[in-house]
């Protein structure tokens, strides 16, 4: 009874938490799709940097007292502020009466996931991030771990399940997936508005949700889909601060960056790219002067906004690691490296093109069914005929076996995502304006380094996370009103919840 109420209490913290990011967003004039992935990601950067801050300084139980202030606040401004929620219901009541059928499918299946979120438990599924956040949950400190000589991985996300474990919950852990898996929706519609009417950027949010992989990592404890929410969150901030410069964005921006260091070495690679790519599109747009001015004039905001940034950078980290465990960083999963260059990549990376072409397990069977033919046997025979004969096994750790099964570790991202997705990031990388080639740009250099750096081996999917993540929104830039029938909605529309409904009952 205790660890239910436990776990009742941490979960409705959150939800009184996401409720007030979100009126304060809507407050400060963020449309409701830009308002609701705001909350949902501040808000677990916010609990990140209190836990984080808690183990660092080795008492916990400020934690708690900060927690408990922060909900007496929120329910405070709820109480001001309830009218930004009734207007939020309004237009949500509105938007569900424009799309009913879609709308309908897309909130079953979340309730699914939540219930699903809400009821795993830590020891369900083997996460090697909850072995650690355990040990970190039970001695209260970070710096009393001892494991051998292993270093410690980056942490921004994996502390989150610290909110639970400390009260020594049963369930509930798959709570921050779910907010992840929420605000790459919201994130993907207030992006495809920039490009498209509403009707183009909800089918091509549907397509996004009805991922495969993204429904099945929806209810796990983030280790996944966290990043690739956050890098999302990333590039909405970046769009709204190209858009019109203000430092809340700018800040939430920076922070953002920060908070996507979590995992492996490999984890470090898309926020680098951020930078980059921030510095790219927000310069050259505005110039420098115009950010410095923004800073100098919030002088107080930029300064306290430099303690969770030192958290999420996890430099503190970084140097315990040095100092004491003999490497800079730790993984919580280990990749074997590609030991074969720029061939190896090559190789690498027509693997993952066939690897995309995931027409899923349903699919498969009634063509062997109705013709007698397999589209996954076609798949592999292309890999046999074709690319073993040249590359072999350069870049690979294991054989390359085309694998549909239905299941978290193995499964790709659905054919809409091989049909739309990969085809919409390229024509943005040859056609798009100088913004979303940029962004095109960026994620085409995050392919690059993960096809260089990493041998392909079965589950490497979870790399492409973040891709098909940042990369949905294209879509919209790539179907354009003319070239997309009201028919041709209503048919991807029915064909994402069909995927929604397979990938919620594989869970």
């Amino acid at each position: 009874m205790h660890t239910i109420i436990s776990t009742t209490a941490s979960l409705c913290e959150i939800g009184i938490l996401c409720l007030t990011g979100f009126v304060l967003f809507r407050r400060w004039g963020y449309t409701f799709a830009e308002a609701a992935a705001y909350a949902l990601i501040t808000v677990l950067m916010a609990l990140s940097f209190i836990l984080q801050t808690g183990l660092i300084i080795g008492i916990p139980d400020v934690s708690v007292k900060v927690e408990v202030m922060l909900c007496l606040i929120s329910l405070i401004l709820l109480t001001f502020l309830r009218g930004h929620l009734t207007m939020g219901g309004n237009i949500l009541k509105n938007f569900v009466s424009a799309h009913p059928g879609a709308s309908t499918a897309l909130f079953l299946c979340c309730c699914c996931l939540l219930i699903r979120a809400m009821l795993l438990s830590p020891m369900s599924n083997q996460w090697d991030s909850l072995d650690h956040m355990l040990l970190f949950s039970q001695q209260g400190n970070f710096f009393a771990f001892s494991k051998g000589d292993e270093a410690l991985f980056p942490v921004n996300h994996a502390i989150l399940s610290h909110l639970l474990l400390r009260l020594n919950a049963e369930s509930g852990m798959g709570i921050f997936g779910f907010m992840a898996y929420l605000s790459i929706g919201f994130s993907t519609y207030a992006l495809a508005r920039r490009y498209s009417w509403p009707p183009t950027a909800f089918t091509v949010t549907m397509v996004v949700m009805s991922m495969p992989r993204l429904v099945y990592q929806a209810a796990s404890p983030g280790d996944e889909i966290l990043p690739a929410a956050v890098s999302l969150f990333c590039i909405l901030g970046i769009t709204r601060s190209v858009e019109q410069p203000n430092i809340k964005d700018l800040l939430l921006l920076i922070l953002g960056i920060l908070f996507g260091i979590s995992g492996g070495v490999l984890s470090l690679a898309f926020p680098v790219i951020l930078i980059l790519l921030s510095c790219v599109l927000l310069i050259r747009r505005h110039g420098p002067h115009t950010w410095w001015t923004l800073i100098r004039r919030n002088k107080l905001t930029s300064v306290l906004a430099l303690v969770p940034g030192i958290i999420f950078s996890q430099c503190w980290l970084f140097l315990h690691n040095i100092l004491y465990r003999g490497a800079w960083v730790g993984s919580p999963t280990e990749f074997p490296p590609n030991a074969d260059g720029l061939q190896g990549a090559l190789a690498n990376f027509l693997r993952y093109v066939l690897e995309s072409a995931h027409f899923t397990q349903p699919l498969d069977h009634l063509c062997q069914w109705t013709m007698d033919f397999r589209l996954s046997g076609m798949v592999q025979q292309i890999y046999d005929l074709f690319i073993w004969p040249v590359f072999g096994d350069w870049g690979a750790a294991t054989p390359f076996v085309i694998n549909w099964k239905p299941d978290e570790t193995l499964s790709w991202f659905g054919p809409l995502a091989f049909l739309l997705i990969l085809p919409a990031v390229i024509h943005a990388l040859i056609r798009g304006h100088r913004r979303i080639k940029a962004m095109a740009i960026a994620l085409m250099g995050y392919v690059y380094v993960v096809t260089l750096t990493t041998a392909w081996m079965p589950g490497n999917a979870c790399f492409f996370t973040l891709f098909y993540t940042c990369g949905g929104f294209f879509a919209a830039f790539f179907l354009p009103p003319w070239r997309f029938t009201k028919r041709g909605k209503q048919m991807i529309q029915a064909g994402s919840a069909l995927l929604l409904f397979h990938a919620c009952m594989n869970c």
